[in-house]
């Protein structure tokens, strides 16, 4: 389970700025040019997609972790920062749809 988690986090930690710069280019893309209805509910169909993805990968970081009674110090520390980097990039997004 411990290499899995090692594995997830790397693959994570690579993921999430460029996932973070294609939403951000994405919408400012979006928000710079005239769109119609269609394109409307495209933009909105794409993001929540990406939206239910994170989510997604959340809970599988919360199943990985259930059933495990005691953290060592240097898990719980590495199991936070990823935490952390997922929920700034929720709170970023969230930021962000605000302005939309």
């Amino acid at each position: 389970m411990e290499r899995l988690k090692g594995v997830m986090k790397k693959k994570i930690a690579k993921f999430v700025p460029s996932a973070f710069n294609r939403a951000l280019c994405s919408y400012r893309t979006f928000s710079a040019k005239n769109v119609d209805i269609d394109e409307t509910k495209e933009f909105s169909a794409y993001h929540s997609a990406c939206k239910n993805a994170l989510s997604h990968i959340d809970n599988l970081i919360k199943l990985a972790d259930f059933g495990e009674e005691e953290l060592e110090d240097k898990k719980e520390t590495e199991d936070n920062s990823l935490k952390q980097i997922l929920e700034s990039a929720k709170q970023q997004l969230t930021e962000i749809n605000k302005d939309l």
